[in-house]
C-alpha cells in the first residue's frame, strides 16, 4: 500500500468505496473480510504442527510467517476501522515484514539457493522495486502498485517451480491465479463504487488470504520433503 501518509498520524483517510465517512464500523466488509487471513493464519500452524516430525532442521521462518499472517489480519482490520496514518502503518509494515521474508525463505527452502545467491536476488527484487514506485506516481492503479513487483517476482517463482516440476509446484500455481484475480479486484475497488457500493476491496482480503495461505502451504510441503507427481 504506497500511500503518502499526512503530517499528523491521526488524520482521517479515506481509500476505498465502502467508506463514506469517519468511523470505526464504516467499513464492515473491508473489516470483517480480515477474519480470513486470522483463518488462515490458524490452518496455517495446525498444518505446521502435523508435519513438523517430517521437517529437518528449524522452522523459524514458517512460524515467523504463520505469525505475520496473523499480525496483518489485526494490521488491516485497524486500518478498516481507524482510516488513519498510523492505523496505515499497521495495516502496511506487517505485509511488508511478510514479503520480504516469504521471498528469502522461498529462495533457500523452494530452490535450495545459497545464502550469496538468496540475497542476491532479494536485492534485485528491491532494486525492481525500487525502480517501479520511482516510476510510477503513489496511486497508480488504485494504489496497487505496491504489489507490482511481488505480483513480477511470483510470477517468476511459479513459472519456474512448474517447469521444474518442484515439490508442490501446484500450489504455487493456485496462489499466483489467485493473488492476480485478486490483485485485479483491489485495483477495480475505486471504479465500481456508482453500482457495487461495497466495492471490491473486501474479496481482496479473502483471496489474498487464500493465496498467502497456498504460499507458506508450499514452503512447509518443501520443508518435509514431499515428493509430488506431475499432473496430481
Amino acid at each position: 500500500m504506497n500511500r503518502m501518509p499526512n503530517n499528523n498520524l491521526a488524520d482521517f483517510l479515506d481509500h476505498y468505496c465502502e467508506r463514506t465517512a469517519a468511523g470505526l464500523w464504516n467499513e464492515p466488509f473491508n473489516l470483517l473480510s480480515n477474519l480470513a487471513f486470522i483463518a488462515a493464519g490458524i490452518l496455517v500452524w495446525r498444518l505446521l504442527r502435523q508435519q513438523r516430525r517430517q521437517i529437518a532442521g528449524p522452522v523459524w521462518d514458517i512460524g515467523l510467517l504463520t505469525v505475520l499472517l496473523l499480525v496483518i489480519g489485526i494490521g488491516s482490520g485497524l486500518w478498516h476501522m481507524y482510516a488513519s496514518t498510523w492505523s496505515l502503518m499497521a495495516d502496511s509494515i506487517p505485509i511488508l515484514l511478510f514479503i520480504n521474508i516469504y521471498l528469502l525463505s522461498c529462495l533457500i527452502r523452494v530452490f535450495s539457493l545459497s545464502i550469496a545467491m538468496s540475497l542476491t536476488l532479494f536485492i534485485i527484487y528491491h532494486l525492481v522495486n525500487y525502480s517501479i514506485q520511482a516510476a510510477l506516481p503513489g496511486d497508480f492503479l488504485n494504489r496497487s502498485i505496491f504489489y507490482l513487483p511481488t505480483w513480477v517476482f511470483l510470477s517468476g517463482i511459479t513459472l519456474t517451480v512448474w517447469k521444474q516440476q518442484r515439490v508442490a509446484y501446484h500450489y504455487y500455481i493456485n496462489a499466483f491465479v489467485i493473488f492476480t484475480v485478486a490483485l485485479v479486484l483491489r485495483t477495480l475497488d475505486q471504479s465500481v463504487c456508482s453500482f457495487l457500493p461495497a466495492g471490491t476491496h473486501f474479496v481482496w482480503h479473502i483471496l489474498n488470504a487464500t493465496a498467502l495461505y497456498l504460499l507458506i502451504h508450499g514452503l512447509i510441503a518443501n520443508a518435509a520433503r514431499h515428493t509430488d507427481r506431475p499432473g496430481s
